[in-house]
């Protein structure tokens, strides 16, 4: 095996796969990555059994090959390389790299001993979306999932495919926080729970191309490609919430704000909620809400944010870090708030972010 390779493309490839190499994996394979020289350019990949992640980069191919190599020596090494062509040339079970007055030389396993990274198959269902739409979405879904382990199927990422959309669900039983976007696909496909890294991995592939999603329910994955990048998920097994009865039918008062005067708000709210388990009360009136946030140990604040309002308002208490975490990634100009009783669920839509939908369980104190 022979390549030559830019040590900015290296370095590049050698990063995305490497998120997915675990650094105290059982096995020792499970922390090398795999590289491929192939006809058509070089290949690496990583995985650590759950998430399988792959990246095409141009080379030049001399000698096609595969073999493993472990993926932090090999990324520190071309990381504090200049800028400029490398060569990788595998010399029995020594790959050897080269790249100005420096060359290094490292330990191998055989690639055949690595886990099968499979590729996007052409006879099953997939639908097609924006990649970049799936990323903006992606970043206005995920926080909401759950961050331990208790529930394992909350900290996941429901996805409900469709043939003319793609939802995007997460909920830490708190908070639940929906996306949809417009989707190309067949008819039938089915909803799938992935792990919240696979999406956020997804969301960072690079460029405008199109995203292919496909669901192989014969070995439980979801694989999702993107030009030259792919990556290969585990579904959770277990049962989502059924997140449509959370969402109220029907509001009391609806409240439209400016996000910006709202979100400077909550963020100054914040500062003295977070000492008080982010308690934040609101006091919707006829013109404004009122946002009061108070701290034994630090003080109090208060602010006015004026505001339209259709219904009779009223007083309630959120999590000013939940709130905090929706206003700073929503891109509308104004929110949408539908509340109603005291203990009902707080409704927020953004305008501009077609497809998104953020609910909020109020505190009961």
């Amino acid at each position: 095996m022979k390549i030559e390779v830019l040590q900015e493309e290296l370095i590049k490839g050698i990063g995305v796969v490497g998120r997915v190499v675990s650094n105290r994996a059982q096995l020792a394979v499970l922390g090398n990555i795999l590289i491929e020289a192939q006809k058509t350019g070089l290949r690496l990949s990583g995985t650590d059994l759950q998430i399988g992640m792959s990246i095409g980069l141009p080379a030049k191919v001399s000698e096609t090959g595969r073999i493993t190599v472990p993926a932090k020596v090999l990324q520190e090494f071309v990381g504090s390389l200049a800028p400029g062509r490398l060569t990788l040339e595998l010399k029995q079970d020594t790959l050897i790299v080269e790249g100005g007055s420096y060359r290094g030389k490292f330990q191998t396993i055989s690639a055949e001993e690595f886990p099968a990274i499979p590729v996007l198959p052409d006879n099953k269902a997939k639908i097609i979306v924006r990649q970049s739409e799936f990323a903006e979405m992606s970043t206005k879904v995920i926080f909401a999932a759950a961050k331990d382990s208790l529930r394992p199927v909350l900290t996941g990422i429901l996805l409900e495919l469709s043939k003319t959309s793609l939802r995007m669900v997460a909920t830490d039983g708190f908070r639940l926080s929906v996306g949809k976007i417009k989707a190309q696909g067949a008819d039938s496909l089915r909803s799938v729970l992935i792990p919240m890294q696979a999406i956020a991995e997804v969301a960072r592939f690079e460029g405008e191309e199109e995203l292919q999603i496909v669901s192989v329910e014969e070995s439980n994955q979801v694989i999702f490609q993107a030009g030259e990048s792919l990556l290969v998920s585990q579904v959770i097994d277990g049962n989502y919430p059924d997140y449509n009865k959370i969402i109220p039918k029907e509001s009391k008062s609806e409240v439209v704000v400016n996000r910006e005067e709202l979100l400077q708000a909550v963020r100054v709210a914040h500062i003295f909620a977070r000492e008080n388990s982010n308690m934040m009360k609101w006091d919707v009136n006829e013109k404004e809400i009122v946002i009061i946030a108070e701290s034994p140990e630090r003080g109090d604040s208060e602010a006015r944010v004026p505001a339209k309002i259709d219904g009779e308002g009223g007083k309630i208490i959120f999590n000013a870090k939940f709130l905090l975490d929706f206003l700073s990634v929503a891109k509308g100009s104004e929110i949408t708030f539908g509340m109603g009783e005291p203990l009902d669920a707080g409704v927020f839509r953004s305008t501009g972010d077609e497809g998104l939908l953020y609910i909020v369980m109020p505190i009961n104190a």
